[in-house]
């Protein structure tokens, strides 16, 4: 290996004074290989170290452009302006990016930027589109001929193996999926969030018609044979489900899903939708190891077995399924009746019931909900009948392999928590040393776990919103924004008043453009999605981290913590104390941004209960990172967030030098004193 050796021209342009130390190291690193700087800057991940390394010196440079152009991230028509210039003065730039994400872009009128973006990167592996949900979905004739013709070539690239579109509005023969993904992308990871067109059926078949003009042939498409597969549904009209097993099933499908082998299919609402996933998993068979199924069922009096006392849902086939390692079961609903529901769903135990023994499964992690009546005596809780776990039960015994089972019930209705709790794990108490049950009461945790939306504010009056203290901005190493001025002063301290806001969004943030987090490979790519999607609220003070002396004086970062309010003054319908529920409304809507996109097992390591910073318990806990430390859940416990901030932020061996996102500091007004 040949020595890459400093000159001294590298250093005439640095400012003294010397040390003789520094001089020292200096001239020291004429002897160290430039190789091994160069795998030491390609493992740094935060954009902090790597812009300081790219400051060292002239060979530091060019090692530094890698990692800080890798991933680009992009979530409003400022950045998306700003990185377009950035290309155009430093078209070499175009070369380095390997990821580009595209989130809450208007792409009927900034397709063009777009696309002008997308051809200038020849060499990127994944990209993810997320046409701005704050809109009518796009389809391929509302975008620009321009952007068409980009993503046509983009699909071409022999580099290109991850593609990603959300909120796309599909013709009814997927023609336009056709035509995108039969380019000759080797691609490994295609995720498609589809929806219909809110147009009359004869405007469907139009748009399909004009589609299959553009189509490849049908008797030999090229086709895409994915390792993972990502499908949500966001129908309309529930009928387009028999369109997209129709397609999936064609013999000319582009699809491929025989080799898969992880399949994530979301937002099941109806039973045809189950007939889509069976689908699914009947075509790819021995191949599946991870499976994770998200139906959303609101459960009524007619859909309850009334003499069992569970609901009757569709199954999943996977009895085809024979290498399942990994199963993810998460029912989004909650029952809306009066009968009783004690029991695992019958739709869970008879997909669990299709799967066959000497499947090597090894996790499983299930989430559904059931109504209890108000106050049941002990007597009644004891009398209850448990067949239903007692099935589950038979379930685990046909399976000696499992490793870890994750089971959290969201109720209705009060009752003695711990009593029913016991009474469940009497049936499954051979299965103790590797089950963990958890049981949450609907209004208290449910959202944290994606099963129903957080709590959020229908309305403000102009002094109660929210001002957004300045435009959103990365902070993160995903997207490099166009320079800055030199405008240097000493950060303002944290704030703890609450300012005039003038937010009043009504609904909650779409969050199927951020990745799953599932396993510590897919850290940076959820971590990216939700930072940009917290920006893009404008509420990212919620999250922001402790200013540092001599940063940048930026409004958007200064910390807010929740006001001070003395509730033996102030009165439920004073201001004082709309202003105090205003900022944990807000708080959760930034929560759900972040726990929304969790798989099972970071899911499992978050804490299940937080008091806010005057000790009610009412608000669950706000950590923005999941833990990859069992300290976590003993810290929890005590309801105290300095301990529960340390065990979050302490290194573990897999997760040294990640970046982490602040938890809010619920600080007692003691503390603060």
């Amino acid at each position: 290996m040949r020595s890459a050796g400093m000159r001294l021209a590298d250093f005439v342009s640095v400012k003294k004074p010397w040390t003789s130390r520094s001089l020292l190291i200096i001239l020291e690193m004429n002897t160290f290989p430039q190789e091994l700087i160069s795998i030491i800057i390609d493992n740094l991940d935060d954009r902090g170290s790597l812009q300081s390394c790219a400051l060292v010196c002239r060979s530091w440079y060019a090692p530094t452009r890698g990692p800080l152009f890798r991933v680009v991230s992009i979530s409003t028509t400022k950045q998306l302006s700003s990185f377009h210039d950035l290309l155009i003065e430093f078209p070499h730039l175009g070369r380095l990016v390997r990821d580009i994400r595209f989130t809450e872009i208007p792409l009927a009128s900034q397709g063009d930027v777009l696309a002008a973006i997308l051809r200038r990167l020849k060499r990127v592996e994944s990209v993810l589109i997320g046409p701005s949900t704050s809109e009518p979905a796009v389809g391929w004739y509302d975008i620009s001929g321009s952007l068409r013709d980009c993503l046509v070539a983009t699909l071409a690239l022999p580099t290109l193996t991850s593609f990603s579109i959300n909120h796309w509005k599909v013709d009814p023969t997927y023609g336009d999926i056709q035509l995108l993904l039969s380019r000759g992308a080797p691609l490994r990871y295609v995720e498609l969030a589809i929806t219909d067109s809110p147009e009359d059926i004869q405007g469907d078949l139009d748009f399909a018609r004009r589609l299959e003009k553009q189509a490849p042939q049908p008797a030999c498409p090229q086709k895409v044979r994915p390792e993972s597969f990502v499908c949500d549904f966001a129908w309309t009209r529930p009928y387009h489900t028999l369109e997209f097993i129709d397609w999936i099933q064609d013999p000319n499908c582009v699809l491929d899903l025989s080799g898969l082998q992880s399949l994530t299919v979301t937002s099941l609402y109806d039973t045809i939708d189950f007939d889509a996933a069976s689908a699914m998993t009947h075509m790819v068979g021995a191949s599946l190891q991870h499976l994770w199924l998200r139906p959303h069922i609101e459960v009524t009096n007619a859909l309850l077995d009334l003499e069992s006392g569970t609901f009757e849902i569709e199954p999943v086939d996977m009895s085809r399924n024979t290498s399942l390692q990994v199963l993810d079961f998460e029912f989004a609903g909650t029952p809306r009746s009066d009968l009783l529901c004690i029991s695992p769903p019958e739709g869970l135990l008879s997909t669990l019931s299709t799967i066959k023994a000497g499947t090597p499964l090894k996790d499983i992690f299930m989430i559904f909900p059931i109504h209890v009546p108000e106050n049941p005596t002990l007597a009644t809780i004891r009398g209850w009948d448990y067949i239903g776990w007692r099935h589950l039960a038979s379930f685990f015994t046909g399976f000696p392999g499992l490793e870890q089972a994750l089971i959290v019930i969201c109720y209705t209705g009060n009752m003695n928590s711990e009593l029913f709790k016991d009474m469940v794990m009497q049936e499954l108490e051979q299965f103790k040393d590797f089950l963990e049950f958890k049981l949450e009461k609907e209004g208290e945790e449910e959202w944290l776990l994606g099963l129903v939306p957080p709590p959020f504010i229908s309305s403000l009056t102009p002094d109660q919103a929210i001002r957004l203290w300045a435009p959103p901005r990365s902070k993160s190493r995903d997207y490099v924004p166009s320079s800055q001025g030199s405008n240097l002063g000493s950060a303002p301290p944290p704030s703890r008043v609450l300012p005039t806001y003038t937010f009043t969004e009504t609904k909650l943030p779409v969050t199927s453009h951020i990745p799953l987090l599932t396993r510590a490979d897919d850290w940076l790519d959820w971590y990216s999605g939700v930072q940009s999607t917290i920006e893009h609220t404008g509420l990212w003070a919620f999250v922001a981290p402790d200013p540092l002396p001599g940063a940048f004086s930026d409004p958007s970062s200064i910390p807010t913590f929740p006001p001070f309010i003395d509730f033996a003054l102030h009165s439920v319908d004073s201001p004082e104390f709309e202003t105090y529920q205003t900022w944990w409304r807000l708080d959760d809507v930034v929560s759900f941004i972040i726990t929304s996109r969790l798989g099972g097992i970071p899911r499992r390591l978050l804490p299940l209960e937080k008091h806010d910073a005057y000790g009610d318990g009412h608000r669950p806990a706000l950590y923005t990172e999941p833990a990859h430390n069992t300290d976590i859940n003993r810290c929890a416990t005590t309801n105290t967030a300095p301990n529960a901030i340390k065990a979050l932020n302490r290194p573990t061996d897999n997760t040294t030098d990640r970046p982490t996102i602040r938890p809010n500091d619920r600080r007692t007004d003691q503390e603060t004193k």
